[in-house]
Order: structure tokens, then C-alpha cells, then sequence
């Protein structure tokens, strides 16, 4: 008798999910699914955003260092550091900013724990990434105290000109 209860009572949960699911389905293949004989436009841009996705992911995986990533930056904060014309007093200032904003960029290790090994298939560990990716946020929050308040200090030392001559316009992401 237990048995047979315990069947029916998936059946019915089956059929709940099904009743359920259905018109959820059907929604989703309206979306991405053509009219009889039509393109794919929806899933081809899908499947070419997933796959550049892969290929800059294992870009990364094979290339990420960490140090050209800092070196741009140091370049960057080298030219701004010129066009806000930091003065001697200011350097003390300047240089906490400046260590706090490279201090900022993820090692290599921190990076691939949260992407996986070049070349490996292996599936990671039920909730590794995820937990990678909070070990990495709690670290950079520290990071992030000490730039937040790198950026305090710095401004306090700059004057209203200075101020103004250090805006950066905002990158547009297409």
C-alpha cells in the first residue's frame, strides 16, 4: 500500500510541475523559437555572446598574470598624476592612492580559482566558484577600505584646480 502511495504521490507532483512548466515553456520557445521556416536571430546572438565569452574566458585562463593589468594602471596613474601636477607635499598622498587603486588588481591564483585551469575539463567542486568568488570579495572589501580611503586623504591634499583637472570621463560600455 505504501508503495503505491509513494508512486502516486510522484505522479501527481510530476503532473503539478508539468501543469506548472508548461505555459513557462512555452513563453520561452515563443521567445527564442521562429515562426515555421524563420531565422534564429535571438539564439544565434545568444549562442555568439556565450561562445566570445568562452574564448575571452579562456584568454584569461591562459594569459592573466596580473602584472600587465597593474602596469596599464601604473601607466594611466602616471599620466594623471602629470595632468593633476601633484605637487612634493601631495606625493605621500598620491603614492597611498596609487598603491591602494594596483593593490586592487586580482592575482593570477585568485582569478583562476574562480574561472578554472587552463586546458582542464575537470568540474570543480560542488560550490567552489562561488565560494572562490566570496573569499575574493571579502579580500578585495579590505582592498577597498584602504582605496576609499586613500581617495579621502588624496582629495583633502588637492586643491579645487587640481580637483577638476582630475575627472575622468566615464567609459561607455556599448
Amino acid at each position: 500500500m505504501t508503495m503505491k502511495h509513494g508512486r502516486l504521490k510522484s505522479i501527481v507532483a510530476g503532473l503539478a510541475v508539468l501543469a506548472f512548466t508548461a505555459p513557462l515553456s512555452a513563453q520561452a520557445a515563443s521567445t527564442f523559437l521562429p515562426a515555421a521556416g524563420g531565422p534564429l536571430p535571438q539564439m544565434e546572438r545568444i549562442y555568439s555572446q556565450v561562445h566570445a565569452a568562452g574564448e575571452y574566458l579562456e584568454f584569461l585562463r591562459l594569459n592573466y598574470t596580473g602584472a600587465g593589468l597593474r602596469m596599464g594602471l601604473a601607466a594611466s596613474l602616471m599620466a594623471q598624476k602629470q595632468a593633476i601636477g601633484i605637487e612634493p607635499e601631495q606625493e605621500q598622498a598620491w603614492d597611498a592612492y596609487a598603491d591602494a587603486v594596483l593593490a586592487m588588481v586580482p592575482e593570477r591564483e585568485t582569478v583562476i580559482s574562480i574561472i578554472g585551469e587552463p586546458g582542464s575539463n575537470d568540474i570543480p567542486e560542488a560550490f567552489a566558484r562561488a565560494e572562490a568568488i566570496a573569499a575574493s570579495m571579502i579580500d578585495r572589501a579590505g582592498k577597498a577600505e584602504e582605496l576609499k580611503a586613500a581617495i579621502g586623504g588624496l582629495r583633502a591634499s588637492l586643491t579645487p584646480e587640481q580637483l577638476e583637472a582630475a575627472r575622468v570621463p566615464r567609459l561607455r560600455i556599448p
